[in-house]
């Protein structure tokens, strides 16, 4: 059987100014003891390494959800002074684009939903036509409930074909044709 670990002891020595900066640092994270603080540091670290792997193999989409993450741990400052966003005009642009990021998510999230329901429904219209069909194929309440139903369906979808449009209007990646370079149209 395997002892359990025991808990390593880190010491380190800092002089004034060192250690004026570590009890800011304490401050900022809102830690209450040192050791909590050199945790949140390492922990920082991790991600800090993980976001500047992913930027260096271009995987932005990813550095935006280590971003999102950071954002999310009330912690945006770390991740703007870790991509070097550190003037106002950087920062602007950067809460710009996680507004957008984050909308988008919004109205994605809300276009799933609209497609899991009309999916339902459809099952459920389904249902009933093979339910029909194998009792009582005759049954007029029955196919003017699909009928209705039905109706019902093509107007949920039209308008969600409306919302995937403005979605697509809004956020559609386009080709800049001075730089030729591809932005979101929003």
């Amino acid at each position: 059987m395997m002892k359990p670990l025991k808990d390593k002891l880190v010491q380190s020595r800092l002089d004034e100014n060192e250690l004026a900066r570590f009890r800011d640092v304490k401050k900022f994270l809102g830690t209450k003891t040192n050791s909590e603080t050199v945790r949140q540091m390492v922990v920082d670290e991790i991600f800090i390494r993980r976001v500047q792997d992913e930027w260096k193999d271009g995987n932005t989409d990813e550095v935006m959800k280590w971003v999102q993450i950071m954002n999310n741990l009330g912690r945006p400052a770390m991740a703007q002074a870790l991509m070097g966003i550190t003037d106002s005009k950087s920062k602007v642009m950067l809460c710009r684009a996680m507004d957008t990021y984050q909308d988008m998510q919004d109205q994605l999230a809300g276009l799933m939903w609209s497609v899991a329901n009309i999916s339902n429904n459809l099952n459920q219209i389904a249902h009933v036509l093979n339910t029909a069909k194998s009792e009582d194929p005759a049954d007029a309440d029955t196919w003017n409930w699909v009928n209705s139903r039905l109706s019902q369906q093509q107007t949920l979808n039209d308008d969600l074909k409306q919302q995937l449009q403005r979605f697509k209007q809004k956020y559609l990646v386009t080709k800049d044709e001075r730089s030729g370079n591809s932005q979101l149209s929003a």
